[in-house]
């Protein structure tokens, strides 16, 4: 019934702002009407975009998907926050690929030579302790081509390695399919043609688009999206208790649905998880994926009460900071980089052996 009120409540937050805006409340309406209806028994019966969105969707990506296509009624608008969860999912698609090889079981021999097909790397010299220095300065400020080139390399890794996941192999399997990779670059490529064309485009031209982009969220977008039903999302906190010799039970965030904030709740089981990360869990197992810290972050947002997903940026040489932004909020985060020999954050040649370390 959760997703049933909140459907109400959007509808009619779209018909009390533009009660004079035939075009878009009659759309909003129609949109509502087709979603959700109520069966011979009382029940409530949603279509699978709303049901997934609203009961089966990580937290992020519902949250993200709900601003993309209830954020707005301006097309040019509603046009640029699609464009925006494209970017953001290939983002997230990656982080869980490449945090899946870094918690593989599989002792790789030719290591180095698959850190350098993933970021696509030049070795320039050699450290202090034999192992590879690489040329890094391509992934010190990220892009949606940037992602969609780690997509690509991902393809190709998986389908030539083997690794023993953590969690469902068809799951990432499905999720590296190289046709994934082909369908961002194309997105990519509306968004290149968007920048390039702002603020020249007549209305006509920005409908036209916008329906072009929503046929790709219907149609391919939401398969990929299907591909985390079942899926849950936590972020552990600092208390936990043992309540048996294998069990563990921990205080999480759970992030998951579309509730904002996200809410508590505690989880029992006999992984041991580190505190202050967050996990992708596959429910039917229980089993947990960590994903890569350096990569994405559950943070405040600055100034706010509110939390955010924050993706990996870039960093700023000049401050010495590493820059993650939050995609459906439009916020950055800076994190202070340290020079010391255990951390992974550091500016130097040697940033790719540090931050992007695949183990």
């Amino acid at each position: 019934m959760e997703g049933f009120f909140n459907a109400i409540d959007i509808w009619e937050n779209n018909y009390s702002n533009n009660i004079l805006n035939y075009k878009n409340t009659l759309k909003s309406y129609e949109e509502f009407a087709c979603t959700i209806e109520f069966s011979d028994k009382g029940s409530v019966n949603m279509c699978s975009h709303w049901k997934i969105v609203y009961q089966g969707l990580i937290w992020p990506l519902a949250t993200a998907y709900l601003k993309a296509t209830r954020g707005s009624n301006n097309e040019d608008t509603r046009k640029k926050n699609l464009l925006v969860l494209f970017e953001f999912l290939a983002s997230f698609n990656v982080i869980i690929l490449i945090s899946a090889i870094k918690n593989s079981s599989e002792n790789i021999e030719e290591y180095d030579k698959l850190i350098e097909e993933l970021w696509s790397l030049r070795v320039i010299k050699k450290g202090k302790s034999g192992n590879n220095i690489y040329d890094s300065k391509t992934w010190h400020r990220m892009s949606f081509g940037s992602w969609t080139t780690l997509y690509g390399n991902l393809s190709k890794i998986f389908k030539k390695y083997e690794f023993s996941t953590v969690m469902n192999k068809e799951f990432f399997e499905n999720l590296a399919n190289k046709k994934y990779k082909k369908l961002f670059n194309k997105l990519k490529n509306k968004e290149r043609n968007s920048d390039a064309h702002s603020g020249f485009e007549d209305d006509i031209d920005v409908s036209l688009k916008l329906q072009e982009l929503e046929r790709y969220l219907d149609e391919d977008i939401f398969n990929i999206l299907k591909l985390y039903s079942g899926l849950k999302l936590y972020y552990t906190t600092c208390e936990n208790k043992a309540i048996s010799p294998k069990k563990t039970e921990y205080k999480v965030f759970s992030l998951n649905g579309h509730c904002d904030p996200p809410m508590m709740s505690k989880i029992i089981t006999d992984m041991k998880l580190k505190p202050e990360t967050l996990y992708l869990n596959d429910s039917l197992n229980n089993n947990f994926l960590e994903l890569d810290c350096d990569l994405i972050r559950f943070n405040l947002i600055p100034n706010s009460k509110k939390w955010g997903i924050y993706i990996y940026e870039g960093i700023d040489t000049r401050k010495n900071v590493a820059l993650y932004k939050c995609y459906y909020d439009d916020n950055m985060l800076e994190i202070p980089l340290k020079t010391d020999e255990d951390t992974f954050l550091r500016v130097s040649d040697e940033f790719l052996n540090q931050v992007l370390r695949i183990k």
